[in-house]
């Protein structure tokens, strides 16, 4: 039977785990001893460790009582997971071949306690790679895993042990005297750890120099050493004194000489530790870290207000793989060398490269970006200074709402819109589209102005005309409303008339019968009369 059609065995319990294990030891008594050379190596460097940890407390005392200090000795400690698993895989196989007879219940315990321990300690990726069906090597991923935890536990200590060495070489030599040991000295310690980097504690910071750095202890971010470097730049005549701050790539370059690794890189001072109260400052940058390149920050990082004093600072560092900031910045872009040109805003990351907004604002507005120049005022010196294309909004210092102005010094742009008598953005439009000619910008321009002009006179016409035909059927409305009234008027005269005529009608005829009725009554009296005769 092939390899390719053994059925693969899980290793799904501790009693499996172990038999596999002795089995590999059997089958191969050298299966571990890459692991054995590692762990060999790994006491090697720890002993030069603490040879040099105690070198520099002997040197300057103050150093016992660091906060470093405690994470050196645990960092060196048999509970450190890599080494507590590595001893306990050791100590498994050499029991194995130890020829013990008596009190063998003994050792099945202790075999058993140390296999559980090593199965619960694997992550779940490792466990499901152990196959107890093959012949030899069932428990490969186990001894990678493990191998892998130590050969990075060397690789800690030993950039640890160097950055001592190098502490201990840059003290000065008068602080060997007792005398001297209370002496400020500059000095950066571990507050404690922070998502994605740290937080260091600032002594002295005042007191530093570019001969005498501040240099933080190497912190780890998924697996690569990065160091931060301050110091006090020294100022020129009446200016005031920046703390300069850099993040260093030098140990990971160190490791690995084709080391490459974008990453957003935030500084942020504090007078407390406690990570939610208010910055002091606060830079952001992305930066491709790589051997050219090995380190970036800021000169002027810290203003000179906040290292004034004795008084501690605390400086986190945080590191995010890829560009990716954590906040977003206004910034208005002004012309300043042609008027009535509008004002563009942007939202920037504080991490970002000026150069997208320059080119962006240049493919936005048709201009040639060899022709403009963007400038932003120092808030120092007071004075405009070119924006350069790898420079970032923390670079510059920017805040909320602040103004880039822009010189556009074109000659073909100006004779353009003189000769066509147009704005900024239509000639430098025009100009894009035929190829940056401005002959052919200057007609197509005035052909556009003239067809836009005949436009408006038809506009004006119609409107002209429409309004010319609203007033006609106004005037014709207005007519008729008045003969309508006329006829009303008339009307009403010839009814009061037909009124009164019969008004008058009524009351002759009225009379009329009343003067009948009399005579008749007159004629009847008068009968009555004669008959009584």
């Amino acid at each position: 039977m092939t390899m390719s059609n053994v059925k693969k065995v899980p290793i799904m319990v501790v009693g499996d785990l172990l038999e596999a294990i002795l089995a590999d030891c059997a089958a191969d008594p050298n299966v571990l001893q890459p692991l054995k050379d590692s762990f060999r190596k790994l006491l090697q460097i720890q002993r030069a460790f603490k040879a040099e940890e105690d070198g520099l407390v002997q040197f300057w005392k103050p150093f016992a009582n660091r906060n470093l200090r405690a994470i050196y000795n645990e960092m060196r400690s048999n509970q450190q997971p890599a080494y507590a698993q590595a001893m306990s895989l050791l100590k498994l196989t050499s029991s194995s071949t130890a020829g013990v007879e008596d009190d063998k219940d003994e050792l099945a315990k202790k075999r058993v306690e140390v296999a559980e321990f090593i199965f619960n300690a694997l992550p779940q990726r490792t466990r499901e790679s152990l196959d107890a069906g093959q012949e030899q090597n069932r428990c490969l991923g186990l001894y990678e895993y493990i191998q892998g935890g130590i050969d990075d536990l060397c690789r800690r200590c030993e950039t640890n042990r160097l950055y001592l060495e190098r502490l201990r070489k840059s003290l000065p030599k008068e602080l060997q005297d007792e005398a001297m040991q209370k002496q400020f000295w500059p000095w950066c310690d571990v507050e404690m750890e922070v998502p994605s980097g740290i937080c260091l504690c600032l002594i002295n910071s005042q007191l530093s120099s570019e001969e005498h750095q501040l240099r933080s202890p190497p912190f780890y971010v998924d697996g690569v050493p990065w160091t931060v470097r301050l110091y006090k730049v020294k100022p020129q005549a009446g200016e005031p004194a920046f703390l300069a701050a850099y993040l260093d790539a030098a140990n990971a370059l160190r490791e690995n000489p084709d080391f490459e690794k974008q990453v957003t890189f935030t500084f942020t001072l504090r007078k407390s530790p406690d990570q939610s109260e208010a910055a002091v400052c606060r830079k952001e940058a992305t930066f491709t870290f790589k051997m050219e390149t090995d380190n970036r920050g800021w000169r002027e990082c810290v203003p000179p207000t906040a290292t004034d004093g004795d008084a501690r600072l605390y400086f986190t560092v945080e590191v995010r793989e890829g560009a990716v900031a954590t906040e977003n910045l206004t910034v208005n872009v002004h012309v300043d060398s042609h008027p009535n040109v509008s004002d563009v805003r942007f939202k920037v990351k504080h991490s970002m490269a000026l150069s997208k907004l320059t080119e962006s604002y240049c493919t936005r507005q048709h201009l040639r970006s060899d022709r403009v120049t963007f400038r932003y005022e120092n808030k120092k010196t007071k004075e405009l200074e070119i924006v350069e294309p790898d420079q970032t909004p923390s670079d510059l210092g920017m805040t909320e709402n602040d103004q880039i102005l822009v010189t556009i010094r074109d000659e073909e742009l100006d004779n353009v819109m003189k000769r066509a008598n147009c704005t900024v953005l239509e000639a430098a439009e025009a100009l894009e589209k035929v190829g940056f000619q401005p002959r052919k910008a200057v007609a197509n321009l005035q052909s556009s102005q003239q067809a836009k002009a005949r436009a408006e006179a038809w506009k004006r016409q119609a409107e002209d005309e429409a309004e010319s035909k609203a007033r006609q059927e106004a005037d014709e409305g207005a007519s008729v409303a008045d003969k309508g009234a006329e006829q009303a008027i008339d009307d009403r005269a010839t009814d009061k008339a037909a009124y009164n005529a019969a008004d008058k009608a009524a009351d002759k005829a009225a009379d009329k019968a009343a003067d009948k009725a009399a005579d008749k009554e007159t004629r009847r009296g008068r009968r009555q009369r004669s008959n009584k005769r």
